[in-house]
């Protein structure tokens, strides 16, 4: 089973598994992708981008989770958003992120669009990372 790669600081496309024996998506693996690894100044915001499963409601796919990965040196509320449209975005998930101690966020697939956000606290960062990825179930 293989993955898609992408040069550095790209998105890799998403890739649909299939299983030969039934010739509907696998639900077996997943895909992850880099978010961000920019500091934010106090109070500023990272949104991260729009990940999208790649089929309409309704249509099976293989994914069964989207996650989040956050870690900084300074305290931030962290969210998992998810859109019907692209466009308007409803919060699925939210979590204080506290300075020094990683947090990972899971929400189940209910929308077709997904991304990553953190809102920093009054403190610019020093170090800051954030990934996400859509997992099997």
């Amino acid at each position: 089973m293989t993955f898609p790669t992408a040069p550095s600081g790209q998105m890799a496309e998403p890739v649909f598994l299939v299983d030969p024996a039934t010739n509907l998506p696998s639900t077996a693996g997943g895909i992850f992708n880099t978010g961000s690894t920019t500091a934010l100044a106090a109070s500023a915001t990272y949104t991260g981008s729009s990940r999208d499963v790649g089929v309409a409601a309704g249509t099976v796919q293989p994914f069964a989770f989207f996650n989040g990965f956050f870690a900084s040196d300074q305290a931030g509320v962290a969210y998992l958003d998810g859109s019907n449209d692209n466009s308007t975005w409803f919060t699925c998930a939210t979590s204080p992120l506290l300075a020094g101690t990683p947090l990972t966020l899971s929400v189940p697939v209910m929308f077709r669009y997904h991304r990553a956000r953190l809102v920093n606290g009054v403190t610019a960062q020093s170090t800051f990372v954030s990934n996400d990825a859509y997992t099997a179930g």
